[in-house]
C-alpha cells in the first residue's frame, strides 16, 4: 500500500482526520442504503458468496476477481465512521454485475451434474430467472418514483422564478436562514463568518421548508410575505422508512408525512 493510501486508511477508518464532524452513522449503513437504491438487486449480489464454487466453475476465476471489490470497498468504507451514499458509487456497477451472476447461476443450484437431460426443477429455475428481474425492475421503478415526488421539490421551486417578471436584478434571494453563497468554506465544518443572515428584512424573496415544526417558519408571517409557490417535501423524520423509501401504490400518499418548500415575496412595504 502506498503513503497515499496509509493515509487514506488513517484518515477515513482509524479517525485521523475530521471527517466525523459531517455526521456519522452506525455500521448497517451501507446496507440499508444499498437495498434502498438496489432492493433485491443489493440482496443477489451479497448471495454471490454463495455460489462461489459455481462461479468459478461457470465464469472462471476472472469474475471473482471483478466481483470481489464490492466486498472489500463495503467493508472499508463501513469501518468510516462518517458516510454517505456517494461513497459506493464505484461499487454500484460492480453490485448489478454481481446480481447478475448470482441469477443467471440460479438453475445451476438445482442441476444434477450426472444427468444428461435437464430435469423439471432446472427449468422451473429457468423460468423464475426473468421473474426476479421484473420483480427487481418494479422495486427500481417503485424507488425513483418516490424520490423524485418525495425530495424534488428544491430543484423545482427555482423555475418557478422565470415566471415572474419583476424579479430581477437588485433582487435578494434568501435560502432558509442563509444567504444563498456563504463567503468561503472550511474542513472544519464550522460557521464561515456572515454566512448567517442576520436581518431577514433585506430580502426580497425567500425560499423556506416549512415541516410544520414546533417553532413558526419565517415565511409563515403572512403580513410580511406572500407565497409565490409551494411544492411538497416529504418529512423524512416523520414518515415510516417502508412508506418513504418505495412508492406503494395508494399508501405513499397516505402514509407519509409532507411539509411545503416555498418561494416567498416580501410583501411591498407600507409607508
Amino acid at each position: 500500500m502506498d503513503i497515499l493510501g496509509v493515509q487514506s486508511l488513517e484518515v477515513q477508518c482509524i479517525g485521523g482526520g475530521e471527517s466525523h464532524l459531517y455526521g456519522t452513522e452506525e455500521m448497517s449503513f451501507y446496507f440499508r442504503n444499498g437495498f434502498n437504491n438496489f432492493n433485491f438487486c443489493f440482496v443477489l449480489a451479497l448471495l454471490f458468496v454463495a455460489i462461489l464454487p459455481i462461479a468459478k466453475k461457470k465464469y472462471a476465476p476472472d469474475l471473482v476477481i471483478v466481483v470481489s471489490p464490492v466486498f472489500i470497498w463495503l467493508a472499508f468504507m463501513s469501518l468510516q465512521a462518517h458516510k454517505e451514499e456517494r461513497f459506493l458509487y464505484p461499487i454500484y456497477p460492480l453490485i448489478c454485475i454481481a446480481a447478475t451472476a448470482v441469477i443467471d447461476s440460479f438453475p445451476d443450484l438445482f442441476r444434477d451434474q450426472f444427468a444428461t437431460d435437464e430435469s423439471l426443477i432446472v427449468k422451473i429455475a429457468k423460468g423464475f430467472r426473468p421473474l426476479f428481474l421484473g420483480f427487481i425492475l418494479c422495486a427500481s421503478h417503485s424507488r425513483t418514483f418516490s424520490v423524485l415526488n418525495g425530495y424534488s421539490a428544491p430543484l423545482q421551486i427555482y423555475k418557478h422564478l422565470e415566471h415572474h417578471e419583476e424579479i430581477g436584478t437588485g433582487s435578494l434571494l434568501c435560502v432558509g436562514s442563509t444567504k444563498a453563497a456563504p463567503p468561503y468554506f472550511n474542513n472544519k465544518n464550522k460557521a464561515a463568518e456572515g454566512q448567517y443572515l442576520e436581518d431577514i428584512g433585506a430580502c426580497d424573496l425567500l425560499i423556506e421548508l416549512d415541516l410544520k415544526r414546533q417553532h413558526p417558519a419565517r415565511g409563515s408571517d403572512l403580513s410580511t410575505w406572500e407565497t409565490l409557490a409551494a411544492i411538497p417535501f416529504l418529512d423524512r423524520e416523520r414518515s415510516p422508512a417502508t412508506y418513504r423509501s418505495f412508492f406503494i401504490p395508494y399508501k405513499w400518499q397516505e402514509k407519509n408525512v409532507f411539509g411545503l418548500y416555498k418561494l416567498l415575496r416580501r410583501l411591498p412595504r407600507s409607508n
